[in-house]
């Protein structure tokens, strides 16, 4: 059941939280129209008020002390939790940093391991560094023999 207050500037009429407008003469509810205002008798005419004005006029919207201690009272807590997430969120950009570097640093090693790999590959695959002989090859000193027989005879 809603719980009606007497409006101080029409003590005849009460409003409910819910903005029902009754008559206290009667206790009948006034009928709202399209635009949410009710028809109230002040000195022998009728005058249409919003219910909004009627709820305002009779406390509903008063912000109590209390009320806006607890406000600031968790403005307070919220201005808290805000630094403490900003400071966790420098420390995070912080970590996040550290790592891109580590990465990049990581990144640098195995591209020069890459490069050392690819170039033993290469040069196994195209044959010996100059300098060196390679296993099948012979030199030209190099001889079996058999086309001195005849040479070491003659003279």
């Amino acid at each position: 059941m809603d719980e009606f207050v007497v409006i101080p500037r029409f003590p005849a009429y009460s409003v409910s939280p819910l903005g029902r407008v009754r008559s206290e003469r009667s206790g009948i509810l006034l009928c709202h129209d399209s635009m949410n205002r009710v028809a109230i008798r002040t000195d022998n005419k009728i005058v249409k008020f919003h219910v909004g004005e009627l709820l305002a006029e009779a406390g509903f919207f008063e912000v109590k002390r209390e009320t806006l201690a607890r406000a600031e009272a968790r403005a307070s807590d919220a201005e808290v939790r805000v630094i403490m997430l900003e400071a966790e969120v420098s420390n995070l950009k912080a970590t996040v940093s550290k790592g891109r570097k580590a990465n990049a640093l990581l990144l640098g090693i195995r591209d020069k391991l890459n490069a050392k790999i690819a170039s033993l590959q290469a040069d196994s695959a195209t044959g010996p560094k100059r300098g060196r002989k390679a296993k099948n090859q012979t030199s030209d000193t190099d001889t079996d023999g058999d086309d001195f027989n005849g040479w070491e005879g003659e003279a």
